[in-house]
């Protein structure tokens, strides 16, 4: 009877126990559903370190459509008019009149800029100005839900998420909606156990631990949950479900340490420019104009040219001689006094240890900054909204996690080996077993010489294929090593050919290359100014020549003429885009002679 009840005892407590940990340390009440992730096979924890309340606020100008509305659209803005007519176009008197009725056009009363008085009649519909204030409340709920292999104490997943919520109930339809961070155990893998400083936000500890899943070279480690895990173990074990443990010592320690960071609060004086192409009374480059007026310069005087003038006058700037400029677009400029900024700095120093020895084997010192208004003007009629600080501080962690994961992959760059070649597909001995994705570059050396460049296409659980796509031997050999690239030669290039044209006239001539498979020019595409005419061409290599069809255009002409080009541009090296030579261009318009260079 006693044994009965033993046995009924224990079978009690196996059902109470769970194997989903929730731990919340926001000090808010959440009322999460552990039953989310009881399917799991593993040990789950759902870990909430922090909610933050963050209040959004903005101001909206918006536009509507109104018959009796006082503005108008233009060139992707709004304006004020204070015509309220429409009118259509009698291209018989060429005219504008009042129609009310039909009319398609507006007259813009304000079009101070326009070149003449036909330019201010528009298409455009009537439109009223409404301005809204808008006050937001949000959560931010920031955890990690992390999966973790009772057998190895391997992460399985890790995934972190912060989310913005209007409602602390949110939670549990968020957490069903989360697409779990998931990595996949391989002996081949390199073992690694994280560990954070005290001072490194939670935050910033759990977008690393994500990068670093997602990056999949690694076996990911716990340490912080062993108590609850030997606890579920020893329970397990007291029944006779045994675990067989396979713990394996990590070959590193990724520290990460908080070397200092600091916050302030500023203010500064802010002036913005916005566009304004009817009667904006600046240039962005602060001048002040006369707005409306157009000048023409005739070599001694700039005279008033409404029509065809391409010179405005400077009413700032007092002490400049030159009292006219030319100009692009017009603007109106905003002035905010005291803005509040916010600048956050911080620093982190990254170490790679090696268990074995103890041996620091890379470290690495990172710092960035942050430097946000309060406010930001969206527009010239005073649009705004408040700068979220939540927001701004995830991207600095989230930036950070990224560099580090990045920092790493050169710390631990994969490799392999050639398993079989046909012709320029490649396939290794390795894949999902090293952590190998598609899109990753392999560079395939034999001896320290470089054979060529592989770009990964197909993954598989112990190997991996692709192609060559640059090739600088004559063929990949099988049991060739194959390195993980980081740095690479492109099939695209970019060069630029500086000469004369007949012994007198400059040519210049920008070109966008295509490379073949060895990285020597293949085709290319260019635009060229001559003195007096522009050219488009298009030309195929062949050796030293390219033979060319070349466009030219001026004003309203433009002629197609071939041509052919002697060109002794290469590169400086194998291994290098750079290249450098000169040129013989031939066609009916004359010759061309001059230098080559680019990348």
């Amino acid at each position: 009877m006693v044994k009965k009840l033993i046995i009924l005892i224990l079978i009690f407590s196996i059902s109470l126990f769970s194997k989903v940990i929730i731990i919340n340390e926001s000090g808010f009440n959440l009322n999460i559903d552990s039953n989310l992730f009881d399917k799991s096979n593993d040990f789950v924890v759902i870990n909430i370190f922090s909610v933050e309340k963050e209040l959004i606020q903005s101001k909206k100008v918006e536009f509507y459509p109104d018959r009796y509305g006082n503005y108008i659209y233009y060139n992707g803005d709004y304006y004020y008019t204070s015509n309220r007519q429409r009118y259509s176009y009698n291209p018989k008197n060429d005219r504008f009149i009042v129609d009310n009725k039909y009319g398609q056009y507006v007259y813009a009363s304000h079009f101070y800029w326009a070149r003449n008085e036909k330019q201010k009649y528009i298409k455009s519909s009537f439109y009223k100005k409404y301005e809204k204030t808008i006050k937001e409340e949000y959560y931010y709920i920031s955890g990690y839900v992390v999966e973790i292999s009772y057998e190895n104490l391997f992460l399985k997943s890790f995934t972190p998420f912060v989310f913005k919520v209007r409602s602390l109930s949110d939670i549990n339809q968020q957490l069903m909606n989360l697409n779990k961070n998931l990595n996949k155990f391989y002996p081949d893998k390199i073992d690694i156990v994280v560990h954070f400083d005290e001072k490194i936000p939670e935050k910033l500890k759990a977008f690393l631990l994500a990068n670093l899943q997602e990056d999949n070279r690694y076996n990911i480690y716990d340490r912080k949950y062993l108590y609850y895990i030997f606890e579920e173990l020893r329970l397990r074990d007291l029944i006779g479900n045994q675990i067989e443990l396979k713990f394996r010592v990590p070959e590193y320690i990724i520290s990460v340490k908080n070397i200092s960071n600091y916050q302030e609060n500023t203010t500064q004086d802010e002036v913005l420019f916005f566009r304004n192409d009817m009667n904006g009374q600046y240039l962005s480059n602060g001048y002040k104009v006369e707005v409306g007026k157009y000048y023409s310069f005739d070599g001694k005087n700039y005279i008033p040219d409404r029509e065809n003038g391409n010179y405005v006058k400077i009413l700032n700037f007092i002490w400049k001689k030159e009292r006219y400029t030319t100009f692009s677009n017009f603007y109106d400029v905003i002035s905010v006094d005291n803005l509040k900024y916010t600048n956050i700095y911080y620093s982190i120093l990254l170490n790679v240890i090696e268990t074995k020895t103890a041996r620091v084997i890379f470290s690495k010192y990172l710092e960035k900054s942050l430097h946000f208004p309060e406010i930001r003007i969206l527009d010239r009629f005073k649009s705004y909204e408040t700068e979220s600080k939540i927001d701004s501080l995830l991207n600095l962690y989230k930036s950070f996690s990224s560099d580090i994961k990045n920092l790493l992959k050169k710390a631990f760059p994969l490799s392999s080996m050639v398993k079989k070649v046909e012709k320029l597909n490649v396939e290794l001995y390795d894949g999902e077993n090293i952590g190998i994705k598609r899109g990753q570059v392999f560079r395939i050396s034999d001896d320290h010489w470089t054979e060529g460049y592989l770009k990964i296409t197909n993954v598989f659980g112990t190997s991996s294929s692709g192609d060559i796509f640059y090739l600088l031997d004559e063929k990949i050999e099988k049991f060739s090593l194959a390195s993980e690239a980081f740095e690479y030669p492109l099939r695209v290039g970019i060069s630029t050919m500086i000469g004369l044209s007949n012994f007198e006239e400059y040519y210049l001539l920008f070109n966008i290359r295509n490379l073949d498979i060895k990285g020597n020019d293949n085709f290319s595409v260019g635009f060229g100014i001559f003195s007096d005419y522009y050219t488009f061409e298009i030309s195929k290599r062949i050796w030293i020549f390219d033979a060319i069809l070349r466009l030219y255009f001026k004003e309203e002409s433009f002629e197609f003429l071939p041509a052919l080009r002697i060109n002794t541009a290469k590169k400086y090296s194998l291994f290098s885009n750079e290249i450098f030579g000169f040129f013989l261009d031939i066609s009916q318009k004359g010759f061309s002679s001059g230098i080559v260079f680019g990348f």
